[in-house]
């Protein structure tokens, strides 16, 4: 019995060790630098950090207030820097400022709970109820990681189209995170350690995968270079060309006033990055320009078969947030503004 113990200490502290040391490598040491890489390697520290404290409190190491909450830190953001991670490796437009809103909130609510309620003196409060709570938050994340990867996903069941690199490394990593959630998450079924072990199992794997799959250069630990981006494939190309303006035409998709590009690229099951670069490379206009016109294109229509309307109200029903939005874009786009466009035609 103590051989097993042994191992499962040595097996579970070896991962948490790992995974602190590869996120000192991404975060500090690997080049080049980007956002990807640092949502990553926070990613791998809060799971070594999450990780090591179940490791130090189960073999009754260490059992202290300050390990506990920081263990309980670390895993509440898990499920939001993988959903980070993945959204800025495929989203052109992704934004930095994004994480304050996903990581800040939910590290202070954890603080002040853990202050306010220490979980040694309250632990059927933690267990019962704020635990829980923070593998829902976890779990929630999951499926906005999942969201962004549907398009990837269907892919797989297409035989004619082949995986790339950082796609199969998206799923293996999101595949794996969603294990070490349901061991931890069901951990009181089977053995508080399961979650640990779990991880160094899953963490293993996927550097076995990196290892097997691509060479020291991989592009795995890297956001997508934006000369891949350049390389579309002449399958894809004739596929947006037949189904770009089918979907926003027929799907009405501009009267959205909020319409992403990320919106357009799940109704043609293609990647973000892969719909802006081929309406920059081949239609040599970004999405913003796209929707626009499509937008003028529909005032044009409603202004010259409908009389009921006002012009301002034309303008939002074709899709713009704003009377002065509609007006300053319909003459860039017509050189003439609304009304002068009407007097003409009449």
């Amino acid at each position: 019995m103590d051989i097993l113990i042994n191992f499962l200490f040595f097996f579970s502290a070896l991962g948490a060790f790992n995974c602190l040391l590869i996120s000192f490598y991404l975060v500090i040491l690997n080049k080049p630098r980007n956002t990807s890489n640092y949502y990553l390697g926070a990613l791998f520290l809060v799971l070594g950090l999450r990780v090591t404290k179940s490791v130090l409190i189960y073999f009754n190491i260490i059992v202290l207030e300050q390990i506990i909450l920081l263990g309980l830190s670390a895993c509440i953001v898990i499920g939001p820097l993988l959903y980070l991670y993945i959204k800025s490796t495929i989203n052109s437009n992704f934004q930095r400022n994004e994480s304050i809103y996903h990581l800040v909130p939910l590290l202070l609510i954890v603080t002040v709970a853990g202050l306010t309620y220490p979980y040694l003196s309250n632990q059927n409060l933690w267990v019962n109820y704020l635990v829980p709570t923070i593998y829902c938050v976890w779990f929630i994340y999951l499926c906005f990681s999942y969201y962004y990867l549907v398009p990837v996903f269907k892919k797989i069941s297409q035989k004619n189209i082949k995986l790339k690199d950082i796609e199969k490394w998206l799923i293996s990593i999101f595949i794996g995170i969603t294990f070490v959630w349901l061991a931890y998450a069901f951990s009181s079924f089977t053995s508080y350690i399961s979650g640990a072990v779990t991880f160094t199992f899953v963490l293993y794997i996927l550097i076995l995968i990196v290892v097997f799959i691509k060479n020291k250069n991989s592009i795995y630990f890297e956001k997508i270079n934006p000369a891949n981006r350049k390389l579309l494939d002449n399958k894809l190309i004739q596929r947006l060309d037949e189904e770009l303006e089918r979907c926003i035409e027929n799907n009405e998709l501009y009267r959205n006033p909020n319409l992403k590009l990320v919106d357009v690229s799940k109704c043609l099951d293609v990647l973000p990055y892969e719909l802006s670069n081929y309406l920059n490379e081949i239609k040599k206009k970004n999405f913003s320009t796209l929707i626009n016109e499509k937008r003028i294109d529909c005032a044009k229509a409603k202004i010259l078969s409908n009389d009921k309307y006002t012009l301002e109200s034309i303008g939002y029903d074709c899709g713009f947030n704003s009377k002065s939005t509609f007006f300053r874009s319909f003459k860039k786009y017509t050189g003439v503004t609304p009304y002068q466009f009407l007097k003409r035609e009449y």
